[in-house]
């Protein structure tokens, strides 16, 4: 089981081997994070920096 923040690290390193899996573990990164915690502006600006398409998870 890997740390929230070591999840954010892996998804950064699977960019470079597998774009699309990368992105979607990014995204699952960026959805665990509380909405108005000041980290969650950094992660999307980091994600604007790689150019990553965040997609807001959805209630089913």
């Amino acid at each position: 089981m890997f740390s929230p923040r070591e999840k954010l690290c892996g998804a950064i390193i699977e960019l470079e081997i597998d774009r699309k899996n990368g992105e979607r573990i990014f995204n699952e990164y960026y959805n665990s994070v509380e909405d108005g915690k000041p980290h969650k502006n950094y992660v999307t600006e980091l994600a604007k920096q790689l150019n990553i398409k965040l997609t807001e998870k959805t209630s089913a």
